[in-house]
């Protein structure tokens, strides 16, 4: 998780991108919640290349977040309630980049992205608005996915066997 300090003021300066965009060429993961990043820096490699961003719509004010199609496995729906004036913005994925929460309208307000090394979760609103009885699950299934070991499996060789095989796991 990146701490952007103001949410609505410069969340990400210049030197703060380039860091970000370092750590994630080396196989960062990062987790990266803003209201207004993408006004700042919606041309940067950060956004474009690893947080999946192709285009988005400034100012939308989503009031409601849908769960999307995406690894995260969000379903239902969850009211957005801002402590502060809401600047949230819609965005449109990239390439690879995968709709985890949508918006009235079937707009796209947080993306998960991956690539060889690297993961990604964007929230175009930020994290606080989210109902605070559900964060621990959220925070829980974010964290597992972009954890070393989120895309991992454990399995068993063979599905039938009859009594006294080995079974390898």
């Amino acid at each position: 998780d990146w701490f952007t300090g103001y949410d609505w003021y410069s969340p990400l300066d210049k030197t703060e991108t380039a860091t970000l965009e370092a750590y994630l060429a080396v196989g960062g993961r990062l987790w990266l919640s803003s209201q207004d990043a993408l006004y700042y820096q919606a041309d940067s490699e950060l956004v474009r290349n690893y947080l999946g961003v192709q285009d988005y719509r400034e100012d939308m004010i989503p009031s409601v977040a849908y769960g999307g199609d995406g690894a995260l496995g969000f379903q239902g729906a969850f009211e957005l309630a801002y402590p502060f004036r809401n600047f949230s913005d819609g965005v449109i994925p990239a390439g690879t980049a995968t709709a985890e929460w949508y918006a009235d309208g079937n707009q796209a307000i947080g993306l998960s992205h991956a690539g060889l090394d690297w993961k990604t979760i964007f929230l175009a609103f930020p994290f606080e608005a989210m109902p605070e009885a559900g964060r621990p699950e959220l925070m829980s299934r974010m964290l597992g996915w972009l954890g070393w070991l989120g895309s991992s499996e454990w399995g068993a060789s063979e599905t039938h066997v009859a009594a006294g095989e080995v079974v390898t796991f």
